[in-house]
């Protein structure tokens, strides 16, 4: 909105007059809304068809609306006599807690449901994320393998190139990057994913994660065939900073299917955190809290380039954009030449858990 400056017969914006303006319409639409809702024709399908217009849809997510009630129901329970013992606010946890339970397979989070439990017992240690790391040189530091010989590693990246035919495994272009599959440290990448997937629920997840992370602890299976995989310079870095994540979905002899997920961008503003808190068990680590029961549809955003637009890739073949959803295969001539499915898996649930909290990236990764 702007005003009539008389004196020089020009006009200047009113930044407060467009906020009262601003704040009026958005009245006046709640307003419309809540009449809508409350007129005695509404039938409940209309209530959830304007629910799913106004929400947006998190492909890599399930049961978003149960798990927002388990929080509730865990908030209204009688864990409220605990925290007011300890003088803590169990509705308030730290962005990696809050989205565990945004990802952790369902069957292993309703076990609290019947009990009464308090975040010790629901989140039993600290948990954090580890950052990421774009080239193999990188994960000799990152592993924590020393004197490692350069030539087995190099060896190793022909071997890759060669097997994804020097190019792009998901679009198909040429003069791709190598990239490690898991180039963490082991013993944040246990941490993480221990506290991701709630204590002992390997099984309910549907593979043993000690099992894939015990893998990495040889230096023969860090700089191997099963821990690498080839993707173009720019999606090598969107995968580095969670950008995207790559699903792995089904596996054969001589072939694994991923899917390809486009990642929302986390928007925690400083009015939608009630905290900072510090972790005191990572040092140098900040984490913000946020409500245990905050919608995740709410406080992100699909990722923008500088210039306002979707983040794009074109696939070099189709000369198609590669949609999220988008399935496609490793093949090699035996299955211990494939990538190995258990650490794609780890990578996936550690991309999604990056993407939800906006943590854990390196500093020059955020943007």
């Amino acid at each position: 909105m702007s005003v009539r400056d008389d004196a020089s017969g020009t006009s200047k914006e009113d930044p407060e007059a467009d906020k009262k303006l601003l704040g009026k319409r958005k009245e006046a639409l709640l307003g419309r809304l809540r009449r809508y809702l409350n007129h005695p024709d509404t039938k409940h399908d209309h209530i959830d068809a304007l629910r799913d217009a106004l929400l947006p849809k998190i492909s890599y997510l399930s049961d978003i609306d149960a798990r927002l009630e388990l929080a509730k129901s865990w908030c209204r329970s009688s864990h409220s006599a605990y925290c007011k013992y300890h003088r803590r606010d169990f509705e308030v946890v730290d962005k990696l807690a809050w989205a565990s339970l945004m990802m952790a397979p369902m069957e292993a989070i309703r076990i609290f449901q019947d009990e009464e439990c308090t975040d010790d017992g629901l989140f039993p240690k600290r948990g954090y994320l580890p950052a990421h790391h774009y080239e193999p040189k990188d994960g000799l530091k990152a592993v924590e393998i020393k004197d490692h010989p350069r030539g087995d590693i190099t060896q190793a990246i022909s071997a890759s190139s060669l097997r994804d035919e020097s190019t792009c495994v998901v679009t198909k272009s040429a003069d791709p990057r190598v990239c490690l599959v898991l180039p963490f440290p082991i013993s944040q990448t246990a941490a993480a994913l221990e506290y991701i997937l709630h204590q002992d629920s390997g099984d309910v997840f549907g593979f043993e994660i000690r099992k894939y992370l015990a893998l990495l602890q040889s230096p023969a299976t860090v700089f191997s065939l099963a821990n690498m995989i080839s993707l173009n310079e720019i999606l090598s870095k969107w995968w580095a900073k969670a950008w995207i994540a790559l699903e792995p979905i089904s596996q054969t002899d001589c072939s694994i299917r991923l899917r390809l997920r486009w990642l929302r961008k986390a928007m925690f503003g400083q009015e939608r955190d009630h905290r900072v808190g510090r972790l005191e068990s990572v040092r140098g680590s900040y984490a913000k809290v946020v409500c245990i029961d905050m919608d995740p549809r709410m406080v992100s955003r699909e990722r923008l380039t500088q210039s306002g637009k979707s983040l794009r890739m074109v696939h070099f073949e189709t000369r198609e954009y590669v949609k999220d959803g988008y399935e496609f295969d490793i093949t090699a001539a035996k299955k211990e030449d494939l990538p190995d499915f258990g650490l794609l898996k780890v990578r996936y649930i550690l991309s999604i858990a990056l993407s939800l909290t906006g943590e854990g990236l390196a500093e020059d990764d955020q943007q």
